[in-house]
């Protein structure tokens, strides 16, 4: 996403009020994802730059990795993203709403959206609101998993982002998955209320004139969007993401996967993060660490390890509990 010249500064939000998840979250990985998200260690900002800062992370902070959307499993839960955002605009009275000069902009985006997904992917950080979930298990945690509990109501930024004075990128936001059609239609309203209110922010660049500018407004918010929905047969992963866009001038990191060389962006917890330069980050909001199956002698072994990983890094006060699930992966 490039937002040079745009007329816009700081940090907005794609989904609106009332949209976001706030609670607790259950962040599913395997042990190498364990071990990279404590050890990991954000920058430190000068102390001539903010005044009374501390110069030295005693501890690591640890972060969090979003994934470009494109990357995550199949493909076609981006395309099912994309077709039902179409099919909800080209319904009778919803591309109707508004100016004619509020829908060039979005016509253009929605002309070619897959594409426009696949080159302006948004990052994804998958967790679900469910403790001790046999599909998350399955699905993501490998031969004998762990899950974090990571307080969502905190705020998450992107290492690397553009100042807030200078520069524009859409915050980072922890939304929960639509699956049925209902749920999905009201997002997809409150989005779209975004862009054609000319008495918001956003609606007031899509309505500008400013066609370029409005172009990349729309293409990041139905990023974020397109990722939020899956299809119905996928529910009970009761699954919440930590949706990212990546602004102009930030590179992606990569990581090595069987489908090839993935992209992500790397996030920490930074209580004012999105409107304060530089970003003082704070340790990420771990309040518990959950021991996957299965049970038995390699379980208490991963037990031992983890307990010993959380107090290296001084988070003596995370319980290590088990997975009560009877699952052999």
């Amino acid at each position: 996403m490039t937002d040079a010249e745009l007329p816009i500064r700081g940090t907005i939000s794609a989904f609106g009020l009332g949209q976001s998840h706030k609670g607790e979250v259950w962040h599913y990985t395997d042990s190498s994802g364990l071990v990279g998200i404590l050890t990991s260690r954000t920058p430190t900002p000068s102390p001539e730059f903010v005044p009374g800062s501390p110069p030295v992370q005693i501890y690591p902070n640890g972060t969090l990795r979003a994934t470009a959307a494109t990357q995550l499993n199949d493909f076609s839960e981006l395309q099912y993203g994309a077709q039902r955002i179409i099919d909800w605009y080209e319904a009778e009275g919803n591309a109707t709403s508004g100016t004619i000069r509020e829908h060039v902009p979005i016509r253009i985006v929605l002309g070619d959206l897959l594409k426009q997904l696949a080159d302006n992917p948004a990052y994804v950080c998958c967790a679900s609101t469910t403790r001790d979930s046999l599909e998350h298990w399955r699905g993501y945690a490998g031969e004998g998993g762990y899950a974090l509990k990571l307080d969502a109501f905190e705020t998450y930024t992107l290492i690397g982002r553009p100042s807030v004075d200078t520069g524009f990128m859409v915050s980072p936001e922890w939304v929960k998955v639509r699956y049925l059609p209902d749920e999905q239609d009201e997002l997809i309203h409150s989005v779209f209320t975004q862009l054609l209110d000319p008495t918001r922010q956003m609606g007031q660049i899509v309505n500008s004139g400013d066609q370029r500018a409005a172009v990349i407004v729309v293409q990041a918010h139905l990023a974020g969007l397109a990722a939020a929905l899956k299809h119905p047969s996928f529910e009970k992963e009761d699954e919440v993401r930590l949706i990212v866009q990546r602004p102009d001038g930030v590179t992606p990191d990569f990581r090595a996967s069987r489908r090839g060389p993935v992209p992500y962006l790397t996030l920490g917890r930074a209580p004012f993060g999105n409107a304060q330069s530089p970003t003082v980050f704070t340790p990420l909001p771990v309040s518990e660490v959950l021991v996957g199956p299965p049970s038995g002698d390699a379980m208490e072994q991963r037990v031992r390890g983890t307990r010993t990983l959380l107090d290296a890094m001084g988070r003596a006060g995370v319980p290590v509990n088990r997975s009560e699930l009877p699952y052999l992966p």
